[in-house]
């Protein structure tokens, strides 16, 4: 029964899979992690904790800004927290 289930869950996963060969490659990215202008606590104990993985996984270090640091143009983001950028894209923080 379970087997049925696993070509559906690597159909769901491969979009994810394919966009993350793209966050990295050959230990390099151009994505930044991005937190709000007044972050909390938690939210830069999250940003540094994504980093620090990111880092283990890839050998990669992504750098983490603040969002009044962004330029207009950078696309390439991890958004963490309660951004304007999100609220932007309609993403429900809550």
């Amino acid at each position: 029964m379970k087997n049925k289930f696993v070509p559906i869950l690597l159909a769901l996963l491969l979009p994810f899979v394919l966009q993350a060969q793209n966050l990295f490659q050959y230990h390099q990215s151009s994505y930044k992690i991005v937190i709000p202008t007044a972050a909390t606590e938690i939210e830069k104990s999250a940003a540094s904790e994504f980093q620090n993985y990111m880092q283990k996984c890839s050998g990669t270090t992504l750098t983490v800004v603040n969002e009044n640091q962004l330029l207009d143009d950078d696309t390439l983001l991890v958004l963490i927290g309660e951004t304007e950028r999100a609220k932007t894209m309609l993403i429900d923080i809550d």
